[in-house]
């Protein structure tokens, strides 16, 4: 962002900057002074520097209208109101989809130990499994049960030793029936509905069906996998996938909670 700002309508460019800043700051949970940090004194005239002295001096558990009524005239309504919906909504984790590049895909060492000692083995679901597979995710997964369903899916299936279902993946591709096809190209495949029974997580089981998955995929002439929507950055970092999009994502509280007399 440039130091300095010549034009005739400096305090209004640089009260939409600090607006900005501030708000983007606010909405990402971070305390005032951060938006602050974002902006040289040359960018604010001598009202707004003012205003963000004041500011810099509110803790985080104070509301930044308050403090903006400290300077009032200052901010435009419409400005406050931009910064009252800011203090209305919640920060949640970051949504994202990964991918990973399976040209010359290895699954990164270690990936798979963790399940192969646990006793479990992976392999590609039959149709002869599918209703076993179906019963799993009624009662495990409920809400990707539908997904399951078609015959000609693509099913990954991991078997704890008593040859129980421990956990589940959908694979497609190439050439993958997604929104994402035209910047993925038609090699693309995709991963989904990956889970692990509750009394089995934690011990690798996810992380090495992925890379199965992607070995899979890989060896059918896949060169992108993406996986999309989810909040397990990490989970998927250790199958070898990277970020590719990112969606903050807010929740809104309208209306008034009810009462009880």
């Amino acid at each position: 962002m440039a130091k300095t700002v010549r034009a005739p309508n400096l305090r209004d460019h640089a009260r939409s900057i600090f607006l900005a800043s501030l708000a983007s700051a606010l909405r990402a949970g971070q305390e005032p002074r951060v938006a602050l940090d974002l902006l040289g004194e040359d960018d604010l005239d001598g009202r707004l520097a003012r205003v963000a002295r004041v500011l810099a001096g509110h803790s985080a558990d104070k509301p930044l209208s308050a403090a903006m009524a400290l300077m009032p005239g200052t901010f435009s309504p419409a400005t406050v109101e931009i910064v009252l919906e800011g203090e209305r909504s919640r920060k949640l984790a970051d949504t994202l989809d990964l991918v990973a590049d399976l040209d010359d895909y290895r699954p990164p060492a270690g990936a798979s130990e963790r399940a192969t000692q646990a006793g479990v083995t992976i392999t590609q679901a039959t149709r002869s499994e599918s209703g076993a597979v179906l019963a799993f995710e009624s009662s495990t997964f409920p809400s990707w049960a539908r997904w399951f369903e078609p015959s000609d899916q693509n099913i990954l299936v991991a078997r704890d030793r008593e040859g129980g279902i421990a956990g589940t993946l959908l694979f497609e591709g190439p050439g993958a029936d997604t929104v994402f096809l035209p910047l993925l190209g038609p090699a693309a495949g995709t991963i989904g509905c990956v889970g692990v029974a509750p009394h089995r997580q934690g011990q690798g089981i996810g992380t090495a069906m992925v890379a199965r998955a992607s070995e899979i995929l890989r060896d059918a002439g896949t060169r992108t996998c993406h996986i999309g929507w989810t909040v397990r950055e990490s989970f998927y970092a250790r199958a070898g996938y990277r970020p590719w999009r990112r969606y903050r994502m807010f929740r809104r509280t309208t209306g008034h909670p009810a009462t009880t007399p």
